[in-house]
């Protein structure tokens, strides 16, 4: 809109009227663009810095639920649409915001997970025929979450904003007989997509002995998409097998926006690193995951020396081919061993390993998945 030069008003009132219906006739498109928000501005300054206070108000749609916006343009002229959510969060989306769920949250959100589990199950789960997939369903507990919609009661977590998640599992299992049993993650349940790169074999020899599973990987997920686990004997024929998870766990963190690729102030994305040679890793890498997708041998995984107090790492093996996590001359001082400047190491697709730097620059483990042996 272009600014134009205004007569100075006149003080008789029969005059000012003649003004006024001259300014509206004069100006009738601008004032109508301004009313309906079509005005294009630029350079628009609003107060008067160190005298009057500025100030903007963007006023949500009729229903209670559609956000205000501002519409902004990146430098190849793509639109993108900054909101805000009733709790706060910043958000941004790739197209006009209708509710809360749109969007991806830039800033006041924090990271972005979920969990739930069961705790001491002795519930079975009936595979009636070979070959064929199966929802676990023995979900009894809701864990911690933010951004995403744990359900135990549907044995799944519903995710609530779109992109890229590390996705865990864990289980405890024990099978009235032996067989080969198959484990998944599964989007959308087993009617849906089996997450190939998110599962594990466990054969079991004899009856009602204890085991252990555990999966992870990444896995794209939209909007709504759930996360689960299925599970299938391959052998055993017609008849009717079951198996009893006694424990298990599906945790979810997000770690990358699929908006565009890029990541805002605040937002949660984490930094995923796919090793095919060795390396070193340093402190400004901490919080970050480590996966082997793509070695074809080998790779070992050096700490930090001397590292300070909470940094951390996490490791995933995504290949069957050995991880070896280096301390140099420090300790992990894990149950496989506590001896200084030795190695451990895994190579079962699945396998992860999330060490933290202590007080005395040695390395504690937080959290293990599979077998992380230590070097002999």
């Amino acid at each position: 809109m272009q600014s134009r030069a205004i007569k100075p008003v006149p003080e008789d009132k029969r005059a000012f009227n003649r003004y006024l219906y001259e300014v509206l006739e004069k100006h009738y498109q601008d004032i109508r663009d301004i009313y309906l928000g079509y005005a294009l501005l630029e350079g628009v300054l609003v107060g008067e810095s160190g005298v009057n206070k500025g100030s903007i108000v963007l006023v949500g749609g009729p229903d209670g639920n559609t956000p205000a916006y501002i519409t902004m343009s990146s430098p190849d002229g793509t639109a993108w649409y900054l909101f805000i959510q009733d709790d706060g969060t910043v958000k941004f989306h790739n197209d006009v915001p209708t509710q809360n769920s749109d969007g991806t949250a830039v800033a006041g959100s924090g990271l972005i997970f979920g969990e739930i589990y069961t705790d001491d199950n002795s519930i079975a789960t009936v595979l009636a025929s070979q070959d064929t997939w199966y929802d676990v369903t023995i979900f009894n507990a809701n864990g911690e979450s933010n951004e995403t919609t744990p359900d135990h009661t549907d044995d799944s977590i519903t995710i609530d904003s779109a992109g890229v998640y590390f996705v865990a599992i864990s289980l405890d299992i024990r099978s009235a007989a032996s067989n080969n049993y198959y484990f998944s993650a599964f989007k959308n349940k087993v009617a849906g997509t089996e997450l190939h790169n998110i599962e594990a074999r466990r054969t079991t020899t004899v009856a009602n002995k204890p085991g252990s599973v555990s999966m992870s990987g990444l896995a794209n997920f939209a909007v709504n998409d759930t996360v689960s686990i299925g599970v299938q004997r391959t052998n055993g024929g017609g008849v009717s097998k079951s198996i009893t998870i006694e424990h298990a766990n599906i945790s979810v963190m997000k770690v990358e926006s699929v908006l565009g690729g890029g990541v805002g102030v605040g937002s949660s994305a984490l930094t995923i690193e796919a090793h095919t040679s060795n390396d070193t890793l340093t402190e400004a890498e901490s919080g970050s995951i480590h996966t082997n997708l793509g070695s074809s041998g080998i790779v070992t995984l050096t700490l930090p020396a001397s590292a300070s107090e909470g940094i951390h790492f996490t490791f995933c093996i995504q290949e069957t081919q050995q991880m070896r996590v280096d301390p140099g001359a420090a300790t992990i001082r894990s149950g496989s061993g506590q001896t200084a400047g030795m190695y451990k190491w895994a190579d079962a697709i699945g396998e992860s390993m999330t060490l933290v730097a202590d007080s005395n620059g040695d390395w504690a483990p937080t959290s293990i998945d599979g077998i992380w042996s230590e070097e002999v």
